[in-house]
């Protein structure tokens, strides 16, 4: 036999390299730096994991202004890049399996001796409310003082091992509490939005701060006939739009949607609707989608032409552009849409007691015709879903979420509301559109066996990782009645290179 030739590989630039990591996602990297020595130390280059991590913050339309990446370390930026893909390996495992955080922060409210002296205060008020971005980076706080209301935006850091600190303030003056409807991401790249309501007035300001450096952007005042009706209040993502939405005393449902850069506003009143109280609100640009639990139904109103706000006084009746039915046959159903969305997702999700049915709002108008609907509902795919966990009545406060190719519904674990727990159903994309008959969501439950009680705020942020938890149950190292958690539940990375 012949002697075997020596194979000859040819080499390849690190530039070459570095461009054909630059289309591979984080997880292959990893697999990629298991093959060889060489590529085990390619892999660990700063400029492969700068990219990788701008590649994730694309795909969820996260503004580089959240994640400094020019001044975090290799490992850091390692770290980010990988833990929308860590979590996902978590929650779609074994069905059923419990999680435990890997780490624990109770946020403690401080200020320095300086900023007491600033407000005129001895104490740190009381922490009340609070609400994370999508992403989990930063949260918003308010406090409550005798004669103001303080603002702080909490940098908690990419990781669990991370001092959680304030990063802004901002004192407004006000004389009952105000309550944080939303916190999100601006139509600026380096905006964050805070809105906020009245606890019963009978004006309802809806202010919006800036962040780092937070100060009033804007304010609108809606006449109530009576001073306790409580409004919801949507983002419509990638806007200046915002949509409040209130029913008054007849149950008549009002919509007002307002862009606050331009000041301007349209009024009206969905005609042929009943509220039934656990209705879903779907705010999109150019429509508003409602949906009805008890007759299966979604109306899409088109949103008419926005005016100076002095000019629009009252809200006009406008009848749906169009009414779609579910395809089920049953009055035991909700839906469920994007809560923490920062890009506008075309899905939303109907629930009955045996199926998943997601729905996508595509677009329908593009000649911008006055009695078509500008959004239209259709039915993309439906999966089994059996799980009591996902149909208990007391589950409707789900919300629907997305993370790199798979759909999460997070919600309250078994029937009890209060329960610290968090049950997590994923399901890809690729399931849904295929519609496997054997195809099911997996369900994953987020343990916290510190928080159990008094549960007031849960938000899921799997981009990190993260659950925060605000809670009306004192904690034992600190006296204020109300706390917030801040529960990793993935490990901190180790200063490698």
């Amino acid at each position: 036999m012949g002697r075997r030739k020596r194979t000859t590989f040819t080499t390849l630039g690190v530039d070459i390299f570095i461009l054909i990591c630059d289309n591979l996602q984080a997880v292959d990297l990893i697999s990629l730096r298991k093959t060889c020595k060489i590529t085990s130390q390619l892999t660990k280059l700063r400029t492969i994991w700068l990219n990788a991590i701008r590649s994730v913050m694309h795909r969820h339309s996260v503004p580089e202004a959240l994640f400094p990446i020019n001044t975090m370390p290799t490992s850091l930026l390692e770290h980010a890049a990988l833990a929308p893909h860590r979590m996902l390996s978590i929650l779609k495992g074994s069905h059923g399996v419990t999680v435990l955080p890997m780490a624990i922060r109770v946020l403690a409210p401080r200020l320095s001796n300086a900023e007491k002296e600033e407000y005129g205060v001895t104490d740190v008020g009381t922490l009340y409310d609070s609400c994370p971005e999508s992403t989990g980076r930063y949260l918003i706080s308010l406090s409550a003082y005798d004669a103001f209301i303080l603002f702080t935006v909490w940098d908690l850091g990419i990781c669990g091992n991370e001092t959680i600190e304030p990063v802004a303030r901002y004192r407004e003056m006000a004389p009952e509490k105000l309550f944080i409807e939303g916190f999100y991401h601006g139509p600026g790249p380096d905006t964050l939005l805070v809105v906020s309501r009245h606890e019963s007035s009978f004006l309802t300001p809806v202010s919006l701060s800036n962040q780092p450096k937070i100060s009033f952007v804007a304010k609108l005042e809606l006449p109530f006939a009576s001073p306790f009706i409580i409004p919801s209040i949507h983002q419509v993502p990638e806007t200046s739009k915002l949509v409040v939405r209130y029913d008054d005393d007849e149950e008549t449902t009002h919509l007002w949607v307002w862009d606050f850069q331009k000041d301007f506003v349209a009024g009206l009143i969905p005609a042929d609707y009943i509220s039934t109280g656990r209705d879903m609100t779907l705010c999109y640009h150019d429509s508003i989608l409602i949906t009805s639990r008890t007759e299966g139904r979604i109306r899409v109103y088109n949103i008419p032409p926005l005016l100076p706000r002095n000019v629009v006084l009252v809200p006009t009746e406008q009848k749906p552009a169009i009414i779609i039915s579910a395809p089920w046959q049953t009055t035991e159903s909700f839906f469920c849409g994007h809560e923490l969305a920062m890009k506008q997702s075309p899905y939303f999700l109907g629930i009955t007691p045996t199926q998943l049915s997601f729905f996508e709002a595509a677009a329908s108008n593009p000649s911008k015709d006055l009695k078509l609907p500008n959004k239209l509902p259709i039915v993309v795919g439906c999966i089994e879903g059996t799980d009591l966990d996902l149909w208990n009545q007391n589950r409707r406060i789900i919300s629907l979420q997305k993370c790199e190719d798979y759909l999460l519904l997070p919600g309250p674990s078994g029937i009890d509301l209060d329960s610290g727990d968090l049950v997590v159903f994923s399901i890809t994309t690729r399931d849904i559109f295929s519609g496997g008959a054997h195809a099911k969501p997996k369900k994953a439950i987020l343990s916290n066996f510190l928080a159990r009680k008094g549960m007031k705020v849960r938000k899921f942020c799997p981009l990190l990782g993260r659950l925060c938890i605000h809670t009306k149950q004192r904690h034992h190292h600190f006296r204020t009645d109300h706390c917030v958690y801040i529960l990793d539940y993935l490990g901190s990375p180790t200063p490698q290179y």
